[in-house]
């Protein structure tokens, strides 16, 4: 008798054993998802405002020192200032509530260093992600606690804007300096209109660092406290539950026809 034969006819007598296997494996995973540490997540989304590319936009530069003069979009500004070092010294070092959930929360010691720190922080912590269509840059900060969360990602906003602030300013300033000293010594006609036209564009983006408070981005959608944690997703553990159980016995029941007809053959 064929073996596929065989297994149909015993996965039929095993109607039983296959259904016990499906429930003790989602009861597994339930306790598996109810004993995992809960996960809140709370987001926000920022709108990039393309100030620092106007000089691009307005005229075609072909510059020897072209690449030092295009700066990056206001998007990139910002995921550059939420990534860097000094940004999350003045989370980790500047706010003591910061650093002492965060050591409690990750299980770490007062010893931990800042670059171990810095690490799990953007690993676990910390997630961005920025749509490709519009540029739009989300931020959402994962903890064990909703309202930590909600306060991290408050916090990182605040310090957001005045970060690329201050780094739009000194970019600007360096840049006016440079081409201070190129316009200094340009002859060429057209090289120096074009090197004034983008002096001025420094000058104004420096003014707009200073005046507006939303120079590099504006808030779509401001962090909220997570009504519900994001992880573990309990209908996601049962369903893998499910097809492992299921599967899991249909392997048991192959295996054992196998043996039986090994033994047969042997016998």
């Amino acid at each position: 008798m064929p073996l596929y034969i065989n297994y149909l006819k015993e996965l039929n007598k095993q109607k039983l054993f296959v259904t016990l296997a499906i429930v003790i494996s989602c009861v597994l995973f339930y306790l598996l998802a109810i004993f995992s540490n809960p996960v809140f997540r709370s987001s926000m989304l920022l709108k990039p405002n393309d100030f620092t590319n106007t000089a691009n936009n307005n005229m075609e530069l072909n510059l020897p020192f072209n690449n030092f003069l295009q700066q990056s979009s206001s998007s990139a500004l910002v995921l550059e200032t939420i990534k860097s070092k000094d940004f999350f010294e003045s989370l980790y070092i500047g706010n003591k509530s910061f650093r002492d959930q965060f050591l409690s929360m990750n299980k770490l010691d007062k010893d931990t260093t800042f670059d171990d720190a810095y690490i799990i922080f953007y690993e676990k912590n910390l997630n961005i992600f920025q749509a490709k269509e519009n540029n739009f840059v989300r931020i959402s900060v994962d903890t064990n606690n909703a309202q930590m969360s909600f306060e991290w990602a408050s916090l990182i906003l605040e310090n957001i804007n005045r970060f690329t602030k201050n780094k739009a300013k000194d970019e600007a300033l360096k840049s006016i300096s440079f081409l201070e000293k190129e316009l200094e010594q340009s002859v060429n006609v057209n090289v120096t209109n074009q090197i004034s036209f983008l002096l001025k564009e420094e000058i104004r983006k420096s003014m707009l660092a200073n005046v507006y408070d939303d120079f590099a981005f504006s808030v779509i959608d401001s962090p909220r406290l997570p009504q519900k944690k994001s992880s573990p997703i309990m209908s996601l553990y049962i369903a893998f539950g499910l097809v492992l159980g299921f599967f899991a016995s249909l392997l048991i029941i192959y295996i054992k026809i196998l043996v039986r007809e090994n033994s047969k053959t042997y016998a």
